[in-house]
């Protein structure tokens, strides 16, 4: 049975979800209003009251990958049922904080419904 492997598995997609985010807040250089982007960053320039223009950039993929962590999550949890119990409190720790990621809609919706298939489990 595939609950076997998950000693194997689940550390991969915990690792994935707690990895801190690479954000960055900058002071933008004014001669360059462009924001340069490098693989796997995205980067905004935004004008801030009363502090002027800040240059944020933003590791996309590093979010992609802890909305595809807790995808996998939530397959398993399913797949797993009951199976699951041994993993709900160490999944429940690891995505729980994502449901409040500021930087992500997606991730926020996708490790909300991994949680309720964990609770379910």
């Amino acid at each position: 049975q595939y609950v076997q492997y998950m000693p194997s598995v689940l550390p991969h997609l915990l690792n994935k979800a707690t990895e801190k985010l690479d954000v960055s807040v900058t002071n933008a250089d004014e001669s360059n209003s462009s924001v340069e982007e490098e693989d796997g960053f995205e980067g905004y320039s935004v004008s801030v009251p009363g502090m002027g223009q800040k240059k944020i950039r933003i590791n996309t993929t590093q979010l992609e990958e802890k909305a595809q962590s807790a995808r996998a999550l939530y397959e398993h949890a399913r797949s797993l049922g009951a199976d699951f119990g041994p993993f709900v409190e160490v999944s429940v720790n690891s995505f729980l904080p994502l449901v409040n990621c500021e930087y992500s809609g997606d991730v926020r919706a996708t490790a909300a419904q991994a949680l309720c298939q964990v609770f379910k489990a």
